[in-house]
């Protein structure tokens, strides 16, 4: 199928935002911009006359019409172009974002597509808030592996991996927002994998003396962060404790029971490690399926 069968992709920037060198950089990087649609009012006008006359091209008003239609028409009309649009609030079903949001239109609908190329057209902000560049997308252990322990060791590093790309590339906002009626948070869930990793391995088979070991809780039973807890800093920790894990597992056996004094009693004897490990690893691959709905609600992005 050639370039102009293509339908055309869109650019959608927040009011305001007029500066054409960063999507030049980013989000436009050797695209022609066919248009720039006022989907804003009169929040957004002054950026979209703005972005025309630098990008020498017609502003169309669509602010007073149904967004997703005039959208649809653009789609057909722009084929295999690029159109700005600026918006003040979620234009077909996809949230704003305070950067720009690069999108296509097929038959399954609207899908937001290079969502890193879009944030590098940010001040930078975006990247700090929501954990920085997306990290590479660790493999499967190898289908050809036997080993218990390597296979253990090789899937949570697995998950680790597919939690923190879940999780970055959202903005702090919809990190700290929950959209299901349950009321989590996608970087309280974080900081619970942490903890909860954290209570199993170290203070759990090791027995060490961990500080505030159930600190992902809060009042009402409920996960918490902080204002001052960033992802970033979570990220680094989920990652901490993966190293922490490897080495607690790599010098013990699957069969051996953990030591009492941490978080086991010595009413009845603690789980072997392979319970533990099973646990553990069922718990990442729960929550990150449930990263998996709070990323699409949030942003439209999906699974794997």
């Amino acid at each position: 199928m050639g370039e102009l069968q293509c339908p055309a992709r869109f650019v959608i920037v927040p009011p305001g935002f007029d500066d054409v060198a960063a999507l030049s950089a980013g989000a436009l990087a050797g695209e022609r911009v066919a248009a720039v649609l006022l989907a804003a009012a009169d929040a957004g006008r002054r950026s979209a006359a703005a972005l025309a006359e630098a990008l020498d091209v017609a502003v169309h008003d669509v602010s007073g019409v149904d967004v997703a239609p005039a959208l649809a028409e653009a789609s057909d009309r722009y084929r295999g172009e690029t159109v700005l649009v600026v918006a003040a609030q979620p234009v077909a079903g996809l949230p704003m974002a305070d950067s720009p949001l690069v999108v296509e239109y097929d038959e399954h609908g609207w899908r937001p597509v290079e969502s890193a190329d879009a944030e590098s057209a940010g001040s930078g902000a975006a990247d700090a808030e929501s954990g920085g560049a997306e990290p590479a997308a660790l493999p499967e252990p190898d289908h050809d592996l036997s080993d218990p322990t390597a296979l253990f060791l090789g899937y949570l590093d697995f998950y680790r991996s597919a939690v923190a790309r879940k999780v970055t590339g959202l903005s702090d906002a919809e990190l700290r927002t929950s959209l299901l009626p349950s009321g989590w948070t996608p970087i309280e869930l974080v900081k619970h994998l942490v903890y909860m990793e954290r209570r199993w391995l170290r203070w759990g088979f090791a027995a060490e003396p961990v500080d505030d070991p159930w600190g992902d809780w809060g009042v009402h039973d409920r996960w918490q962060v902080g204002a001052g807890e960033s992802l970033t800093d979570l990220l680094a920790m989920l990652d901490e404790g993966g190293v922490a894990t490897r080495s607690i597992v790599e010098a013990a056996e699957l069969s051996q029971h953990g030591a009492v004094g941490g978080r086991f009693g010595g009413e009845k004897p603690p789980p072997t490690l392979a319970w533990i490990l099973f646990h553990v690893l069922q718990e990442y691959a729960r929550h990150a399926g449930h990263l998996d709905i709070a990323r699409e609600l949030a942003d439209g992005a999906v699974g794997e």
